[in-house]
């Protein structure tokens, strides 16, 4: 005793059909779909932003070693320090999150494609012995 399965037909036709409808409806879905462009543009953003925060603060660092060289008061240095040495380190702080942000977004989409490569291999592996088992059985 079978059941029927509803959207299911018994018809090699039909099933075909509504198939073709469902990757019809299945494109159409697809093409209406609000997929932002410029993530790319964000990205390289992201990467140029680290990277010229990184050199300005590797450049107060050393602006401000200079101007704390030129004296041996260490009340005279104390500004130096500060706005060379702690400024100049947070931007090196910040811009190399930015940097690791965006090398680690690379990494994770790298990662996401081979995955998704690597289970179509498996599928069509998996579909090509069920095909091969299936003709097996059938010659039987």
């Amino acid at each position: 005793m079978t059941q029927a399965v509803p959207g299911q037909t018994s018809d090699a036709t039909s099933t075909s059909a509504s198939d073709s409808d469902r990757v019809r409806r299945f494109e159409r879905d697809v093409a209406g779909l609000d997929v932002p462009v410029a993530a790319a543009q964000r990205e390289s953003w992201l990467l140029w932003g680290g990277v010229v925060l990184v050199v300005a603060g590797v450049a107060a660092v050393f602006v401000g070693y200079w101007g704390a060289s030129g004296t041996t008061n260490v009340a005279d240095q104390m500004p130096y320090m500060l706005s060379g040495g702690a400024i100049g380190l947070a931007l090196v702080i910040v811009g190399s999150v930015l940097i690791g942000r965006y090398s680690m977004a690379k990494l994770f989409r790298f990662w996401l494609a081979l995955l998704v490569a690597e289970h179509r291999s498996q599928t069509d592996r998996l579909i090509e012995a069920l095909s091969d088992d299936r003709k097996g059985a059938s010659g039987r």
